[in-house]
């Protein structure tokens, strides 16, 4: 059997590069593709400015609207007839909820 000489020099790994030089360069890459990805996120789910508040503004006035359509028609349900209330009542915590939600987040938008 035969022994394979043993060498002190480093190893090299394609194109001339020791190992150490290969690892620094991928984790180099590595580094700089984790930057842009910090980036993009922070770009996609970072705060907005005060300007996109007025888009609450607009949620809750449609969300009023909607609440005061259901609140209508329960009313108009109840009074015409003999139906059940409570299943009325309850379809109007949807639109309630839906309307005090988005006043809530333009409040805070705001502030």
């Amino acid at each position: 059997m035969a022994r394979l000489p043993i060498s002190r020099e480093p190893v090299r790994a394609g194109g001339g590069r020791d190992r150490v030089g290969t690892a620094r360069s991928f984790l180099g890459t590595a580094f700089s593709c984790l930057c842009v990805m910090s980036s993009l996120a922070q770009d996609l789910f970072g705060p907005l400015g005060r300007d996109y508040c007025v888009y609450f503004y607009y949620l809750t006035i449609i969300s009023f609207i909607f609440f005061l359509i259901a609140a209508v028609h329960a009313v108009s349900a109840m009074l015409t007839s003999k139906a059940a209330w409570w299943p009325l009542l309850m379809g109007l915590v949807g639109p309630f909820l839906l309307y005090f939600n988005n006043r809530l987040l333009y409040g805070m938008c705001i502030q």
